[in-house]
């Protein structure tokens, strides 16, 4: 523990400063990316996360059960709450190829949609 380098992703605001946002788990998170309503999105621990509502979330949580898709780091996020992110296809188990895809927020929940992959990086 004590050779471990941690970093956080942080928000900042002048009304309440430099506000920790933690990790999904483990000991690292990093933002990437935050639209007009103070969502944040980026990696923690090798996954993906949205921070909104004060919490981090594990965008992975977020995906309909049977996706088939590990989202490892989410990019951008726009104002409609749409996410950029990428990750791994999984068939029968196996990583078939890096995929990038995009998030489309659920109403009236936090829950997102998983899009046709917008690229598939080879």
């Amino acid at each position: 523990i004590n050779n471990v380098i941690r970093t956080h992703a942080f928000l900042w605001s002048a009304a309440k400063g430099m506000q920790d946002l933690g990790t999904v788990g483990g000991v690292t998170s990093m933002a990437n990316a935050i639209n007009d309503s103070s969502q944040v999105v980026g990696s923690s621990s090798d996954v993906a996360f949205i921070w909104a509502n004060n919490q981090m979330i594990d965008l992975n949580t977020l995906l309909p059960v049977g996706s088939n898709v590990i989202i490892k780091s989410a990019s951008d996020i726009n104002n409609k709450g749409e996410i950029v992110a990428s990750g791994l296809k999984i068939v029968d188990g196996e990583q078939v190829t890096n995929i990038t895809v995009l998030l489309k927020p659920s109403s009236p929940s936090i829950t997102v949609a998983l899009s046709t992959p917008v690229a598939v990086l080879r």
